[in-house]
């Protein structure tokens, strides 16, 4: 009877530690002109469910609240803040609804070629494309075919189809305000790479109200 006691308790205490919520990375600073606040979103799932879609890899969610204090306006935009991880040192601006689900399509393609030549080319959602033409080195045995790569950018023209991804960033995406006494909120989404923790996280405000320091903490 004890060992069951034992064992349905232990049972009680792994339940209740699965379903204890995880408490949010948040941060905060204030001036005599704006309070910022910022809550960091790192899971994958946790991002979907705020936004009923998931997200490229590598993308990570921050929620924005902005408060204008004082007597004269304010205008909050979405290139003010910068996310940096002193981890590795990345340091990224925001992307826009449309870099990360817009209607525009890379299209990469091999084709023949001759010669040797390799250079970083466009970056795409946060990813960089190498474009060049490969050719084994003089000595090193047979040369392998040649092939060129290619990377083209293709436009949807069709207007009428949806994208449910574009639609639910651009409608919770931070806006870019006038000046204005008025809250401000909304979602900010940062391209990071690599395993990150919150901890390592700082967000930077550098806009019409000055500069300040926001570590995340939990």
């Amino acid at each position: 009877m004890r060992c069951t006691t034992l064992i349905l308790l232990a049972c009680g205490l792994v339940s209740f530690a699965a379903d204890k919520p995880k408490i949010p990375a948040m941060a905060g600073a204030e001036n005599d002109r704006v309070e910022l606040s910022a809550t960091l979103v790192l899971d994958p799932a946790e991002i979907k469910t705020l936004l009923g879609s998931e997200l490229p890899p590598g993308i990570v969610l921050v929620e924005i609240k902005a408060i204008p204090k004082g007597d004269d306006p304010l205008s909050i935009g979405r290139d003010d803040f910068t996310l940096i991880s002193h981890r590795d040192g990345q340091r990224s601006g925001p992307y826009a609804p449309t870099q990360l689900a817009g209607k525009d399509v890379l299209v990469v393609s091999q084709q023949s070629g001759d010669g040797y030549s390799q250079h970083r080319g466009p970056t795409w959602s946060g990813l960089p494309v190498s474009i060049g033409r490969s050719k084994q080195a003089p000595g090193a045995g047979a040369t392998p075919p040649e092939k060129e790569t290619e990377a083209t950018v293709q436009r949807d023209t069709d207007k009428e189809k949806s994208n449910p991804l574009l639609d639910a960033l651009e409608a919770k995406v931070l806006p870019d305000s006038k000046e204005t006494k008025d809250e401000i909120a909304g979602y900010l989404f940062f391209p990071l790479e690599g395993k990150q923790k919150a901890k390592d996280l700082e967000l930077i405000y550098k806009g019409p109200a000055g500069r300040l320091m926001m570590p995340f903490r939990q």
